[in-house]
C-alpha cells in the first residue's frame, strides 16, 4: 500500500509541479515537508505536471512511506501544520502500491478564468486572465465547440512536446459558464492534456472571437499542425479534478 493526497495550492507562488533546483516548486516543498515528517528522503509523484503559474484544487499525488506508523487524517494534520500557506492537503488515503497516478487516470478537468471588465480586481490578482472587451459567452462557446473531440492537437501545444509525442488527445467536452457577474469560467474535460494546450486552445479562440483569425484558420491548423501565435498566461488555469473511473461511473 501506499499514500494518495489530493491537493490544493496558489500556482503564482510556484514554478509548476515538478521539482527544479534552485526553484520553488509544489512537488519540491511537498517531497521536502514529507521529508522531515518521515526523516528520510520522499519521493512523491504527481497526476499533472502543472506549469508554472497554474493552480490546483484537486491535483492527485502518491508517495511510498518508510511505515505506516501516522495514519492518513493524523499525516493531514501533520503536513497541513508544516506546509506554507499556499498548499494544503485535502484528503489522504491508502492506495495499492500498484496505483499510479499518471497511468490509472481517467480524465482530468480543468477551468480556466477570464476576468471580463476593464480592469482587474486585486483579489483575482494572478487568480484570472483579464479581458477588457466584453465577451459574449454563447457565441465564444459556439467558437471553442470545435475543439471537442478526438483530433491532433499539435499547432495548440509546446512546440518540443509536438516535436517529441504522440499529439492526439480526446477532449471530451468544453463549456463556458459565469461563476460571478465578471468571471468567465471556460470548463475542460478531456482524457489528457498537451503541455500549453488549454492556454492554446483558449487564447486561439479569444483571436478568433475578436476577429484576428477565423473559423477555418483554426480548423486549417488543424490540418497543417502550424501552429498558432496565441496564448494566455497561466494564472488563469486551475486543475479542479483529476479521475481515475469511467466517467459514467463517477
Amino acid at each position: 500500500m501506499k499514500y494518495k493526497l489530493i491537493l490544493e495550492y496558489f500556482g503564482a507562488n510556484f514554478h509548476g509541479w515538478q521539482k527544479q533546483k534552485n526553484l520553488r516548486t509544489v512537488q519540491g516543498v511537498l517531497e521536502e515537508t514529507l521529508s522531515k515528517i518521515y526523516n528520510k528522503n520522499i519521493f512523491v509523484q504527481g497526476a499533472s505536471r502543472t506549469d508554472s503559474g497554474v493552480h490546483a484544487y484537486g491535483q492527485v499525488a502518491t508517495f511510498l512511506p518508510p511505515n505506516f506508523s501516522l495514519k492518513p487524517e493524523k499525516l493531514k494534520k501533520a503536513l497541513n501544520s508544516l506546509l506554507p500557506w499556499d498548499i494544503k492537503v485535502k484528503k489522504i488515503e491508502m492506495v495499492p502500491i500498484s496505483f499510479n497516478p499518471v497511468k490509472d487516470s481517467k480524465a482530468k478537468y480543468y477551468i480556466y478564468k477570464i476576468y471580463n471588465m476593464d480592469y482587474l480586481s486585486p483579489f483575482y490578482y494572478k487568480r484570472a486572465y483579464l479581458v477588457k472587451r466584453t465577451i459574449n459567452i454563447f457565441h465564444f462557446e459556439k467558437i471553442l465547440k470545435v475543439f471537442i473531440g478526438k483530433k491532433d492537437f499539435a499547432a495548440f501545444c509546446d512546440k518540443e512536446i509536438k516535436e517529441k509525442k504522440d499529439t492526439v488527445r480526446m477532449l471530451f467536452d468544453i463549456f463556458v459558464d459565469k461563476s460571478e457577474e465578471n468571471i468567465i469560467d471556460i470548463h475542460f474535460l478531456g482524457e489528457s492534456f498537451l503541455r500549453y494546450q488549454i492556454r492554446r486552445i483558449v487564447g486561439t479562440a479569444l483571436a478568433c472571437y475578436f476577429n484576428k483569425i477565423s473559423l477555418n484558420d483554426i480548423l486549417k491548423a488543424f490540418q497543417t499542425k502550424e501552429t498558432l501565435p496565441y496564448s494566455v498566461p497561466g494564472e488563469g488555469l486551475y486543475l479542479m479534478k483529476v479521475f481515475y473511473k469511467d466517467l459514467d461511473q463517477k
